[in-house]
């Protein structure tokens, strides 16, 4: 029989790629031949050098459409990008192929219409991203890792799935009864794959205004590899104490750890946080694409599973005061609330859906 091809694309960050790894690692397990097709960003390099799996390197930038030049340079490198990727498809033709959203979505959706190749959109936010905007509207499914608001006609097209989980971190989840009598509660604070500035900032100026009241917590803070140095000099010039790394691979024995989680609301972190029952408090990008972090953020604080706090009133005092209203009791009722979302969604659901698409082809 046949070994069954299918390709995932995925852009360079890593709220693309991540998943899309996983999702590319699970379907090699079961024994299907697949495909990783990403672009060749420096960014993308520290989630990929140590997979095995085919990858397809395309060279491709962002698109822009602020300016007359732009739009025509959009339209030119659009054209060209999607005449590679028919050629590069009538070479290796897949079965499926499933778009997980980016820049590099487009010209593969192009390609995949003209040459007649099925595809799915895998929308890991709580709002659709401008590529999957467009390509949902022919896509014959659409699997979201938020549950989506829909009207009669897309009911039948978008499947809530819930964001796939890294099977590394599923193997070591600990979940954690919260103990009444505990005396040092341990926060983790971390601002995505590259960091966050506001954030950083903010924990510093929190720490010294505020450092004799928080002797009952121990912070781990992630600072992103661009700042650590600097961070790290300025906690040691202070005396302060707290566990800091620039990244970390693995953060599963961090999540098994905390309490509660500062962070910015990328959908995977999100979902990890999820997963794990841990509490947090959000503090969404403003400037994100169609501003899908404040959407992502809204949904976890309205499940009362985080608590939000838009940037523009993200400073010390606000940190310190939230930090202050979460006591036991708050802690305790969030994570049934985690628990609960959880709950109803099934992270096995993509793999499943994929595999009903591609074996009904």
């Amino acid at each position: 029989m046949k070994q069954k091809k299918i390709h995932i694309s995925a852009a360079g960050s890593g709220g693309h790629i991540i998943p899309a790894i996983e999702i590319a690692n699970q379907l090699v397990s079961r024994n299907y031949l697949v495909h990783l097709l990403t672009t060749d960003e420096k960014r993308a390099e520290a989630f990929i050098s140590n997979n095995n799996l085919n990858m397809i390197k395309f060279s491709i930038k962002p698109y822009k459409y602020n300016s007359l030049y732009t739009l025509v340079t959009t339209i030119f490198s659009l054209s060209i990008s999607t005449v590679k990727s028919i050629i590069f498809f009538i070479r290796n033709r897949p079965d499926l192929l499933v778009i997980t959203g980016g820049y590099l979505s487009m010209p593969l959706f192009l390609s995949s219409n003209i040459l007649r190749i099925p595809y799915v959109v895998y929308e890991q936010n709580s709002v659709l991203g401008k590529a999957n905007r467009i390509i949902s509207k022919f896509a014959k499914k659409v699997f979201t890792g938020f549950e989506f608001k829909l009207n009669q006609n897309h009911k039948n097209k978008f499947i809530f799935t819930g964001n796939i989980i890294r099977d590394e971190l599923k193997k070591k989840v600990q979940i954690k009864r919260l103990d009444e009598k505990k005396t040092l509660f341990n926060i983790l604070v971390m601002g995505g794959s590259q960091g966050s500035k506001i954030i950083n900032d903010v924990l510093f100026e929190t720490l010294i205004n505020y450092k004799i009241q928080f002797k009952k917590y121990r912070f781990t803070h992630i600072c992103g590899k661009q700042e650590y140095s600097i961070i790290r000099k300025k906690y040691y010039d202070y005396g302060l104490k707290v566990d800091l790394f620039d990244y970390v691979s693995d953060i599963s024995h961090l999540y098994n750890k905390s309490d509660l989680v500062i962070c910015r609301a990328g959908a995977m972190t999100l979902s990890e946080l999820i997963f794990f029952n841990i509490p947090s408090i959000i503090v969404p990008i403003t400037n994100s694409s169609n501003n899908h972090q404040f959407f992502n953020a809204k949904i976890m604080h309205d499940k009362f599973c985080s608590i939000m706090i838009l940037e523009k009133k993200f400073n010390s005092l606000t940190l310190f005061d939230y930090l202050q209203s979460v006591d036991f009791n708050k802690l305790k009722s969030m994570r049934e609330c985690c628990k609960k979302f959880k709950e109803q969604s099934n992270s096995e659901n993509i793999i499943d859906n994929i595999l009903i698409n591609l074996n009904g082809n």
